[in-house]
């Protein structure tokens, strides 16, 4: 027992400091840590009911294989005994929790991020969503210490996996908050946002699931590290573009944006004609412009 409180201590500790350097670097914090405390709490919450549920889908599915598999006369031990049948049963397993628990978390955050009034930036959305997604990811890695702990121990790889998988939960459920939060200030391109974005975070989950879950893990932990870094990139640009936008600072559109995003944002703040001309974009159909641009090649607008 002891082992596991620490591994899920251990666990805890890269994803807070990656959930502390969004939103408590300088002066870029945008809510509250009593807030940031409740969210924690409801994300430990819903944790414990899907660890429910997914122990009783679990034993369901495992009779639903083993029955199919005997159909074909092939054995559970012969599909989790090659390389083969292992990467295949990873890579189901990983998509279908993924979109289990990404559509559940989509349906329970989107109602406390639409009816929290406080909620009026993208960037308090995502802040509070990360470290809900902390605390989901808290007892789901000490409900998979203790698993671990009772069938086979707890062995030096799957310590490694433990300490990693929490940054998945935080990028995964951060970008899918990063939609949800835009969904609220834009009615036009609502459907859109939302299905962006359980489009991405399900499919990032799934991957970096898979991805450090399967028997070449040496191989596809640095796929997923790489994986982790440029989801990392998007959202800390996407704050610091906001960040911007509110202090009417010189912007630089974020990586990755959509022409919808960038609406949103200058909707949500409301700027100004002229604000919009003097930074990087085109107040009339909204592309990133270029420095050079004295006219824009796409409707004409002049800049100078």
């Amino acid at each position: 027992m002891e082992k596991i409180i620490l591994f899920t201590l251990l666990s805890i500790v890269p994803p807070a400091i990656w959930c502390w350097f969004f939103i408590f670097q300088k002066e870029k914090r945008a809510v509250f840590v009593k807030d940031l405390f409740v969210f924690f709490l409801e994300g430990l919450g819903l944790a414990g009911a899907f660890i429910a549920i997914e122990m009783f889908l679990g034993q369901g599915l495992t009779f639903v294989f083993s029955k199919i598999f005997n159909i074909f006369s092939v054995s559970l031990e012969e599909i989790f005994g090659s390389i083969q049948g292992s990467v295949s049963t990873s890579l189901i397993y990983a998509f279908l929790i993924a979109y289990f628990e990404i559509n559940v978390i989509s349906f329970f955050l989107g109602k406390q991020l639409g009816n929290k009034k406080d909620v009026n930036k993208v960037i308090i959305g995502t802040q509070l969503s990360v470290v809900y997604a902390l605390g989901f990811s808290v007892a789901k890695n000490a409900f998979s210490l203790a698993r671990a702990s009772s069938a086979s121990g707890i062995n030096n790889l799957f310590i490694f996996q433990s300490l990693i998988v929490g940054l998945a939960y935080v990028l995964s459920v951060g970008a899918l908050a990063h939609f949800l939060t835009m969904s609220k200030f834009h009615k036009l391109y609502s459907e859109f946002f939302v299905k962006r974005g359980l489009l991405i975070s399900f499919l990032s989950l799934g991957l970096f699931g898979f991805l450090l879950s399967a028997p070449v893990f040496y191989f596809t932990f640095w796929i997923a590290i790489i994986g982790m870094g440029v989801l990392t990139k998007c959202l800390f640009e996407r704050r610091d573009f906001e960040i911007k936008l509110i202090l009417r600072e010189e912007v630089v559109p974020p990586m990755f944006n959509d022409r919808k995003e960038i609406i949103t944002y200058l909707f949500n703040e409301q700027l100004s004609f002229n604000q919009m001309k003097s930074m990087a974009f085109c107040p009339n159909c909204f592309v990133s412009k270029k420095a050079e641009w004295k006219v824009c090649p796409f409707c004409a607008m002049k800049f100078k």
